[in-house]
């Protein structure tokens, strides 16, 4: 296996240290500056430095999350399947039984997802609502399923460790949305946590544990961590990236 240019590793370690230096201190910064400006105290002549360490803590974890997502990009649009240059398996090599099985969850993960869409109750489309209703849920399914659509494209001849690796962020933020305590975290009703939410997170839990055998199968390779790390939060800047995206777009259509 040909050796791996350091320049490789340092994108991700640095997009890593961005992001925690920059969640940590724009954590502590903004507590700092809440406390004089809604303690109830006086100013602090700290205050202006506390926001602007905030800024900055904030400009740091923002560009270290683009840069995460911007390594995952090119991985998953990479023909070797990683931006360090991993080497893949022979399409024959590779079909072994968990990686078989991981596809075909991978497959009714999207089924799922499209037959729970198609069986709710809809609003009369004659009506601007009901129009936007259906358009919203359409996007909403075509963006959550995108991910998991690619990892089945790019896992359906080989053991594509870029694509076993956005299948594991994807099921794990499924399975973790699809939990009551998450529901509540939200403060969303209890009502949600049905049938189907609990097939969606049996789902994505299993096709997180499929895709580690497939992975652990098939042996770990140069680079895979930056590929797993930068693909687990570059999938998770994607996913809050359209949520807001939408959630804005939502709000302007109505108003």
């Amino acid at each position: 296996m040909p050796a791996i240019p350091k320049k490789h590793f340092a994108g991700w370690r640095l997009a890593l240290l961005l992001s925690v230096v920059g969640g940590v201190c724009g954590y502590l910064s903004f507590i700092g500056a809440a406390k004089n400006m809604w303690g109830g105290g006086d100013s602090s002549a700290y205050e202006g430095f506390f926001l602007l360490a905030c800024l900055v803590s904030v400009t740091a974890f923002l560009s270290g999350m683009f840069c995460f997502f911007v390594i995952a990009l090119k991985a998953v649009a990479s023909n070797s399947g990683s931006t360090f240059g991993s080497a893949l398996r022979s399409p024959a090599a590779a079909n072994y039984p968990a990686l078989i099985l991981f596809r075909v969850t991978t497959a009714s993960v999207i089924a799922l997802a499209t037959l729970d869409m198609l069986q709710r109750g809809w609003p009369s489309l004659s009506s601007r609502y009901g129009q936007f209703a259906l358009l919203s849920a359409i996007v909403t399914l075509l963006l959550s399923q995108l991910p998991f659509a690619v990892a089945l494209f790019r896992t359906w001849k080989t053991d594509d460790h870029a694509g076993l690796a956005l299948a594991i962020a994807a099921g794990t933020l499924q399975g973790i949305d699809s939990l009551p305590f998450f529901l509540t975290f939200l403060n969303l009703p209890s009502a949600i946590w049905t049938s189907w939410s609990i097939l969606h997170a049996l789902l994505g839990a299993v096709l997180v544990v499929l895709a580690s055998l497939a992975w652990r199968t098939s042996g770990w390779r140069d680079g895979d961590v930056g590929v797993m790390i930068s693909i687990f939060f570059g999938f998770l800047f994607y996913t809050v990236l359209w949520n807001v995206a939408f959630a804005i777009l939502s709000a302007r259509a109505f108003h």
